[in-house]
């Protein structure tokens, strides 16, 4: 998959954004790089998004905007930890270029990009979203800022910020060169907020427009699966594979969704043959976090229901562990916990476990989110794994309602409602058999002729 036409110096000025810079490459490669973040592809032919990136460094080493890609780009891919000295380089190299800009040669604009990124650089992601939606206030076609704080609000747990980041500027981008894309982020947003019919509609509407937005086919897989339509939700991955599997960056967590559909449908052969073949090799190629995610929760879940998953966690914690000091997003530790526990390796499982124990400050927000639900969601975890089910149903009793707060979506956070599930059933104290039931007649109503709360409830009613 490749750019399209690319904008110089007077394009991006023509169009209300214009960039501190003279060179028409650095213009060009910053908007290469900006497509393919949006469409979630790498570009071969400019050496994907880190070949982009580099080349637009060289083009003007002083552009501040560059470097609010770089080290924006690394921030939001959650796979380092903050204090990762790399990225700690580049965020003072950001600062030290908006330093050196005197006067009004860098824009108000320029400026709150460079300090939401540092903000986000220090942990502080709420603060960031907000310098982001000033900018979007007086520049609601600028796309960095408007997918920035997209991103931060999916990491926040924010979703009707989330949806509504996109709602405000949709009128101000009819017929623009990204509009499609807009529509695929408002299909997700409405979808987070259970407005599957407007999500559904705006995804088709996407996907009209480029049939090989992958983020527009991955709204529509969660519709599918929030609704419990498997059958449409697997048509839709097979029918479409060849169009969003060139989007690269996103290909892994769409065959993910693939696989839950087999999953809900009980049909545990196919989903480890999709982990096998399409999502394990794809995260041991890119080692992006959003891979390891989709890998930690899938043999997770197959764990759940009684699959037996042999060598693959081992080879999973193997693949993950450079990620375990990371403790970027309390999300991400938590899926490489089902890791090192599947795998037992004790002394990464303490690792993850003491440091979400040893979090304390009120500055960042995950070190608050820790506070609030990762403690006991981590002990959760352990409890479960040493099969005291009835001490797990406990500590995810008095958290299941702040989980969203963690951030991811959610058909990723379900897994933690299936961990309270099977709890419960698996728990001797006829009080959680009971609670058991009663959280399955939940889930039916909101996802009524789901096949799996079909297989629990039968579990749950049995002696």
């Amino acid at each position: 998959m490749e750019v399209a036409q690319l904008w110089d110096c007077q394009a991006w000025k023509a169009d209300g954004l214009p960039l501190a810079t003279t060179s028409n490459e650095a213009c060009k490669l910053y908007d290469a790089a900006l497509q393919q973040y949006m469409g979630w592809f790498n570009d071969a032919s400019l050496g994907g998004l880190e070949g982009t990136m580099s080349r637009l460094v060289f083009a003007d080493p002083d552009f501040v905007m560059g470097g609010v890609l770089v080290s924006g780009l690394e921030l939001m891919g959650t796979g380092k930890a903050l204090a990762d000295p790399g990225l700690r380089g580049n965020l003072e190299r950001l600062a030290s270029l908006v330093a050196r800009q005197a006067g009004d040669k860098l824009s108000e604009r320029e400026r709150e990009h460079a300090r939401a990124i540092q903000l986000f650089g220090d942990g502080r992601m709420w603060e960031a979203c907000l310098a982001w939606e000033r900018i979007l206030h007086a520049h609601p076609k600028d796309l960095l800022a408007l997918k920035f704080t997209h991103d931060a609000y999916f990491y926040l747990g924010k979703r009707e910020q989330m949806m509504d980041s996109i709602s405000r500027v949709l009128p101000s981008n009819v017929g623009s060169r990204h509009y499609g894309h807009l529509l695929a982020m408002h299909a997700f947003g409405l979808e987070e907020n259970n407005l599957f019919d407007l999500a559904e509609k705006a995804a088709k509407q996407a996907l009209q427009m480029n049939e090989r937005d992958g983020w527009a086919t991955h709204a529509l897989a969660h519709v599918y699966e929030m609704t419990a339509a498997p059958a449409k939700g697997r048509a839709l991955m097979s029918q479409t594979e060849n169009n969003w599997e060139v989007c690269d960056m996103l290909a892994c967590h769409n065959y993910w969704h693939w696989a839950l559909y087999c999953l809900e449908k009980g049909e545990y052969e196919e989903s480890l043959a999709i982990y096998d073949t399409k999502v394990y090799p794809r995260l041991k190629e890119s080692a992006g976090m959003l891979d390891v995610v989709d890998a930690c929760s899938m043999l997770y879940r197959l764990a759940l229901e009684g699959v037996a998953v042999g060598e693959r966690w081992k080879e999973l914690a193997s693949a993950t562990r450079s990620h375990v000091g990371d403790h970027t997003l309390v999300f991400n530790d938590l899926h490489l916990l089902m890791s090192t526990l599947g795998a037992q390796e004790v002394s990464l499982t303490k690792q993850l476990t003491s440091a979400m124990e040893e979090r304390r400050g009120d500055v960042r927000d995950q070190d608050r989110v820790a506070r609030r639900v990762g403690v006991d969601l981590c002990r959760a975890h352990v409890a479960f794994d040493a099969g005291n089910y009835g001490e797990c149903v406990e500590l995810l009793q008095q958290v299941r309602y702040d989980i969203p707060c963690m951030g991811g979506s959610n058909a990723q956070r379900d897994v933690f409602n299936l961990l309270l599930i099977h709890s419960a059933i698996l728990s001797p104290d006829p009080e959680h058999k009971r609670l058991a039931r009663s959280l399955l007649a939940e889930r039916d109503a909101v996802k009524p002729g789901s096949c799996m709360t079909q297989r629990l409830l039968r579990a749950a009613h049995s002696p």
